[in-house]
């Protein structure tokens, strides 16, 4: 089993409020996740989310929960059942103002079956595709 943590930061021409809006539906990430292929639900509780991965021909299920939320600062989300090759994922969105902008922080802690090395490209990809699907929406 890996351990590992990652970091992205994405600053966004938007009022903190406006951003929290966006970031408060999990149906969202559909927009935010390029290419395409996902399909996110929530569960019976707006705390969890079920997310449908379709990616080279596959199909993973993603289960989350959010696990704290203090709007508009932050909220954690935390795997219910992450796909493989992870055991388990924390993951903490935070907000803050930076004069007309906002501050987008997302930290991860993960453990994988697999080297940290294998994971933190695809989730520095992953973030990148997301930071310009965001400021397409926050222009």
């Amino acid at each position: 089993m890996f351990h590992g943590t990652f970091v992205y930061q994405t600053l966004l021409p938007a009022d903190r409020y406006d951003v929290w809006q966006f970031f408060d539906d999990p149906v969202n990430l559909e927009k935010i996740t390029k290419p395409g292929g996902i399909t996110v639900r929530r569960g019976d509780a707006d705390q969890k989310i079920h997310i449908d991965i379709r990616t080279a021909g596959m199909l993973l299920t993603w289960n989350a929960l959010i696990t704290e939320r203090r709007e508009p600062d932050y909220f954690i989300d935390e795997a219910v059942s992450p796909p493989f090759p992870l055991i388990s994922w924390k993951h903490y969105h935070s907000l803050h103002t930076l004069d007309m902008f906002t501050g987008v922080t997302d930290y991860i802690s993960f453990e994988s079956r697999v080297p940290v090395s294998f994971i933190k490209p695809v989730l520095q990809w992953m973030f990148t595709q997301r930071k310009r699907e965001l400021l397409k929406i926050f222009k």
